[in-house]
C-alpha cells in the first residue's frame, strides 16, 4: 500500500538500508557533503536506493542521520543513519542539486493479516542458530522464540535480515516485500539453505562479511 509522495535526496549506494537498521557511511564526494548537509541543518532525511552493477534499483529506504561520528579536515564526514520508511521511487531529477533529487511514494506493509506467530518461532530459532554460529557477540542480536518481539523502528524480519548473511540482491527483494510473513517464509527458506554450509570455514567468513550494519542497542547508548 503506498501513501505519501514527495520530493527528498538521493545517496545511491552499493548497500541496502532496511527500516530501524543502523548503517555507518564515510562521505567523500562534494555533492553527498552538500546533501548531508543540508540534512543535518533541517534534520531531514535522504533516500538510499540499491546501485548494483549500473542498476539503480526502484525500491529503497529513507535514512535519518543518527549522529555525526568524525570530522574530517578535508570535508569528509563518517556518520551512522539510521533507516526509516520504505519507498518506491516514481522519478528523479539530476538539474536542480548536484545530487538525485527523487519524487517518492511511500510504502506500507500490507494490512491484510497478522503475523503468523508459528512462522515466526520457525524463522527466529533459524536466525538464532545462526548468529550463534557467526558471531562472539551474538547474544545482543537474537531474537525472542515465546513470543514476537516489538522492535523500535522495524519489524521481526527486518532485524533479522541484517545480519543474515543475504547477498545484495536477497536484501532487496526482503526490503521490497510489502508483507511481514512474506518477509519471514523468505528468510526462513534462507536459512534452510544457508545453516548446512556453516560447517565450512568461509561459509562463515562469508556470513560475516555481509553485515555492514551496527546494533541497535549501541546507537541507543545501552
Amino acid at each position: 500500500m503506498a501513501t505519501v509522495v514527495e520530493q527528498i535526496g538521493l545517496f545511491p549506494l552499493g548497500t541496502v538500508l532496511f527500516p530501524g537498521a543502523h548503517l555507518p557511511l564515510h562521505i567523500v564526494e562534494l555533492r553527498y557533503r552538500e546533501l548531508i548537509g543540508q540534512c543535518l541543518q533541517q534534520n531531514q532525511p535522504f533516500g538510499i536506493n540499491l546501485f548494483d552493477e549500473g542498476n539503480l534499483h526502484l525500491i529503497g529506504c529513507t535514512a535519518m542521520i543518527g549522529g555525526v561520528l568524525r570530522h574530517y579536515n578535508d570535508g569528509r564526514l563518517d556518520i551512522v543513519v539510521v533507516g526509516q520508511r520504505r519507498y518506491v521511487l516514481r522519478s528523479f531529477d539530476t538539474e536542480t542539486k548536484p545530487y538525485f533529487v527523487g519524487t517518492v511514494e511511500y510504502l506500507e506493509n500490507r494490512a491484510d493479516a497478522a503475523i503468523d506467530e508459528q512462522l515466526y518461532r520457525r524463522c527466529a530459532e533459524q536466525y538464532n542458530r545462526l548468529i550463534e554460529r557467526v558471531f562472539s557477540n551474538y547474544e545482543e542480536f537474537t531474537v525472542s522464540l515465546e513470543t514476537v518481539p516489538s522492535i523500535k523502528g522495524s519489524t521481526p524480519s527486518f532485524f533479522m535480515a541484517q545480519k543474515a548473511g543475504l547477498t545484495l540482491l536477497q536484501k532487496q527483494v526482503v526490503l521490497s516485500l510489502d508483507s511481514e510473513n512474506e518477509r519471514l517464509e523468505f528468510l526462513l527458506s534462507h536459512f534452510h539453505q544457508l545453516l548446512p554450509r556453516l560447517d565450512k570455514i568461509e561459509e562463515v567468513a562469508h556470513v560475516a562479511r555481509m553485515d555492514g550494519y551496527l546494533s541497535s542497542r549501541w546507537h541507543d547508548g545501552s
